[in-house]
């Protein structure tokens, strides 16, 4: 009964997205934005559940609703206002969520990808009235729709950065920007820096990411910006040159750490960072109210990335975070469980002491060199034998004074002998 309710759900929304798909082709502006609102709707009630997201795509041709979207909304002069545009944007962000054959159907459209890379270039140059409330909500779903691009595209992620990375550092750099617009672009980075392979291509985004970080301003996304920030560093690349290596050594890993991370750690922004962790596992926003929500994964991806610094280890281990990892663990993800372990075994090491017989024994060895052990013996011994020469020829120097009266020459440079050892040791 259950899959026949689903059924029966996605056929009757499968209708209403059919009915809207032909008033798509109007020529009243007005229809076409109710359309594109409709559909919308549609998809943000059927996505609360998968099954109904799978019936849907049986029922009904999502790829012909979104060519139908770009045609009516892209492709048509009279339909270019920021209001359509944002609409039908939010409508192929719901069209590519979780659904990568969509999104690689959507990024090989030309005039798609032109319009995307135009809208974000204008936000980089600030060309258009930045306190115009509909100029901000088109440009915040464009960032929308492109992270969800990104997200299910990881193997066209070097063509991503080639299109949009320096015009959406531009973005984060100008802090004219509304929140919402800089939010967008902080998560457009944390999902590229969980792509190590590209790493070496966002690496100047670092210092604007840096700065973001160390405000640690909820509205800004500051937590996420650490994240970034924490894998970038962590990834294989050489940190003068920005090239990409094989690996990373343990002295350059601690150099790089050092430069960009420990800059950022403070104790609020530790603080945040479980914070924010601990509603992500209980599938809560952050922050409270915010309707803003994240990847668990990607989360302890970053932590884990972090916990590099022993810095970071010791302050969020002053903060109870093994128990927040072992309650994200539990949440049988494959991906969480595999960070979250690494994270907690990194946390052991930085925090363990070491045995102090173990460290002063090592110490003496490396300090003391092995000729100042032999002298000491040969010290030793001669202390040994000069003291045991003079006990037997004098038992005190009271008999010397007394038996010899005038001592001899003899028994003068005997003494004289005697008693400049004595001064030697």
């Amino acid at each position: 009964q259950s899959t026949w309710g689903h059924v029966t759900y996605a056929i009757m929304k499968g209708a209403i997205l059919l009915r809207h798909k032909q008033r798509l082709a109007s020529a009243d502006l007005n229809e076409v934005n109710d359309s594109l609102h409709r559909i919308g709707c549609v998809f943000g009630e059927v996505f609360g559940n998968t099954k109904d997201v799978t019936a849907l795509q049986k029922v009904c041709e999502i790829h012909d609703i979104a060519n139908a979207v770009i045609t009516a909304v892209f492709q048509t002069p009279r339909n270019t206002s920021a209001r359509s545009q944002e609409l039908a944007f939010h409508c192929l962000k719901w069209f590519g969520l979780d659904n990568s054959t969509m999104c690689r159907a959507m990024f090989g459209d030309d005039v798609l990808v032109a319009v995307l890379l135009q809208i974000v270039k204008e936000m980089a140059s600030g060309g258009e009235n930045a306190d115009d409330k509909a100029i901000i909500a088109r440009n915040e779903a464009v960032l929308r729709f492109l992270n969800t691009i990104t997200r299910s595209l990881s193997n066209n992620h070097n063509d991503i950065i080639d299109l949009f990375c320096d015009p959406m550092i531009q973005i984060l750099s100008d802090t004219s920007h509304p929140h919402i617009v800089a939010v967008q672009c902080v998560n457009w980075l944390v999902i590229l820096s969980c792509n190590s392979v590209i790493h070496y291509k966002i690496a100047h985004s670092r210092s604007v990411l840096i700065e973001i970080a160390m405000r640690n301003d909820p509205s800004l996304n500051s937590v996420m910006a650490l994240v970034a920030v924490s894998n970038i560093c962590c990834a294989p690349f050489d940190a003068d040159t920005l090239t990409a290596t094989q690996e990373t050594s343990e002295h350059s890993m601690d150099r790089i750490m050092r430069t960009y991370v420990d800059v950022m750690i403070t104790a609020e922004s530790m603080k945040s960072l479980c914070d924010c962790l601990s509603r992500t596992i209980d599938g809560l926003d952050y922050p409270a109210g915010s309707h803003r929500y994240y990847t668990l994964w990607m989360l302890c991806m970053g932590i884990a990335n972090l916990c590099r610094s022993k810095m970071a280890c010791l302050m969020l281990c002053s903060l109870q975070i093994s128990k927040l990892l072992s309650r994200a663990t539990n949440r049988k993800d494959e991906r969480t469980a595999k960070y979250c372990q690494f994270a907690l075994k990194r946390i052991a090491q930085q925090t363990e002491p070491s045995h102090p017989t173990t460290r002063s024994r090592t110490f003496e060895a490396k300090a003391t060199p092995k000729f100042n052990t032999s002298f000491a013996k040969k010290l030793q011994k001669f202390r040994s034998n000069s003291f045991t020469l003079f006990a037997k020829r004098f038992r005190s120097l009271d008999e010397v004074r007394t038996t010899h009266t005038q001592p001899s020459t003899h028994h003068t440079h005997l003494i004289n002998d005697i008693f400049s050892r004595l001064r030697f040791i």
